[in-house]
């Protein structure tokens, strides 16, 4: 098993073969294998942790936090990596990741910021036009591009990978061998929006459907898209309900027949985005009272159907299906009743050891009825969401099941105390339970299930994170998705800083 790490991604060929020496960054003498190997230097930056603090195991170690938001270094050369356990000989692809970090080189300007981080600069006027980049306009409002696609990786059609993030500009075809940019996507399909998801949703003909928008006074543009040709073709329009402050929507859920999108009161302070200083939650205000709209739009491009519903929080939805005799939509997501975890997730808090215990959450399901436009709140998928910690993100499903009715989730989950997401869980949505994997010190990415060669039954199949271990070294983490017991690990000699999303592209 290969890993090498790009500017923003990490991939890993996965090929049957005998453990070797790795061959480290920088220079440094490898570890033997077949024997303990030393502890690894592990990149530092400008964070400060007290090591001295004495803690509970379930705290992510001061190690491997150093190794989740140091700065990443570019490791363009190959390196074999340690296997330990059984990796599954049919598992044979790349494992891609991308993330977020500090974009200086060039500009001096920080050009992107997931989880709404302030632009650091004393100048309001450079902090408005900085923004204005962002969502693809100069101080004339002429479009200009931003470039930052650190969010998501998404397979296409003609076998590249879409690196994407929450701007129109930012979305650039990759080399899924080579991590090499191939060009920056250019839209002229006449589709409105400098805005859109780094989340679009796979269609069964193997399109996609998303949004785009405009920010202020406009709304969601929903359209359908080429997987090949990323044409895109609109099928719906809903204007914002503030639109002098428009809501922030991270993701959508798709069913068989319809897309939904949730507008909760979670709003952008345009003045505080565009001319600095600190809103409720970094550049977001909470407006409870008003609750949460709900759209649901036909895929066949039919009437736009809006809801209310009580107030929740949300970054990402786990699936969603339609009961075929009620029409009702069941929606699950990662939900929160308020956004405290965008504080949680400022840089300052979640490099903080031991730190603030990380906002409470769960797998929650909101059930549109097919009669009236009243929805009531999201219910918990578990019998007691003290089960997952009250905790869970970063959501995956066995992909065969996307839009249909789903027994088990997979989830980024917490084992308390912790102020980070620190272990994986399996849910069954039938029994109402949650099975838990955590190791001591450690923190785990976002889980991706792919299944076994012939599986017949829903969980049959292995679970991958890019997972930081104790120590401040990363490595590609094998769990067996039905018993979530560890298989194997490709270890690298060296940490991969905290990444966002990624996808599995089988050879």
């Amino acid at each position: 098993m290969k890993l090498s790490a790009g500017p923003s991604a990490l991939q890993c060929s996965a090929r049957p073969s005998q453990p070797r020496s790795a061959i480290p960054m920088g220079g440094q003498t490898p570890p033997r294998v077949g024997r303990p190997a030393a502890r690894m230097p592990v990149a530092t930056n400008a964070l400060e942790i007290d090591q001295e603090v004495s803690v509970r195991q379930t705290y992510v170690s001061p190690e491997a936090r150093k190794g989740l938001f140091a700065t990443g270094k570019e490791q363009f050369a190959e390196v074999e990596t340690e296997i330990s356990g059984t990796i599954p000989s049919w598992l044979s692809g790349s494992m891609l990741v991308n993330g977020g970090g500090k974009h200086w080189a060039k500009t001096g300007k920080m050009r992107f910021r997931e989880f709404c981080t302030e632009i650091p600069t004393d100048n309001p006027f450079d902090q408005a036009a900085n923004v204005l980049e962002t969502m693809g306009f100069n101080s004339k409002f002429e479009p200009v591009a931003t470039d930052n696609a650190s969010v998501n990786l998404i397979p296409l059609g003609d076998g590249s990978v879409l690196a994407i993030s929450e701007t129109k500009a930012a979305q650039y075809r990759v080399d899924p061998k080579t991590l090499q940019t191939l060009g920056q996507v250019q839209f002229d399909d006449g589709v409105q929006g400098s805005l859109t998801t780094a989340h679009p949703k796979k269609l069964p003909n193997g399109d996609f459907v998303n949004f785009s928008r405009t920010l202020p006074f406009g709304g969601f543009n929903v359209y359908t898209q080429n997987s090949s040709t990323l044409k895109r073709k609109q099928i719906a329009y809903i204007p914002d309900r503030k639109p002098e402050a428009p809501s922030w929507v991270h993701d959508i859920a798709l069913s068989e027949n319809h897309v939904i999108i949730c507008e909760t009161p979670a709003f952008f302070n345009m003045g505080v985005l565009t001319f600095g200083g600190t809103a409720q939650y970094g550049v977001v205000d909470w407006e409870p009272e008003l609750g949460t709209r709900i759209h649901v739009v036909p895929l066949n491009g039919g009437e736009v159907k809006t809801y209310t519903a009580p107030p929740f929080f949300t970054f990402h939805f786990a699936n969603a299906h339609e009961d075929a005799t009620t029409g009702d939509i069941y929606v699950d997501m990662a939900s929160y009743d308020d956004p405290d975890i965008v504080t949680d997730l400022m840089l300052d808090n979640i490099a903080a050891f031991p730190g603030k215990d990380v906002s409470k959450a769960g797998l929650r399901r909101l059930t549109i009825p097919k009669q009236g436009t009243a929805v009531t709140a999201a219910v918990p998928l578990l019998k007691n969401e003290a089960d997952a910690g009250n905790f869970a993100e970063f959501p995956a499903i066995n992909p065969t099941y996307a839009g249909k009715k789903n027994q088990y989730t997979w989830a980024l989950v917490a084992t308390r105390p912790t102020n980070l997401g620190n272990s994986l869980g399996k849910f069954d949505l039938e029994a109402g339970t949650c099975k838990v994997f955590h190791e001591e010190g450690s923190m785990p990415g976002e889980p991706v299930f792919l299944a076994n060669p012939g599986a017949t039954e829903e969980d049959d199949g292995v679970l991958l994170s890019t997972h930081m271990n104790s120590d401040g070294r990363s490595c590609l983490l094998v769990l067996d998705a039905k018993s979530m017991t560890v298989l194997g690990r490709a270890s690298l000699p060296y940490s991969i800083p905290y990444r966002f999303h990624g996808t599995f592209i089988p050879n």
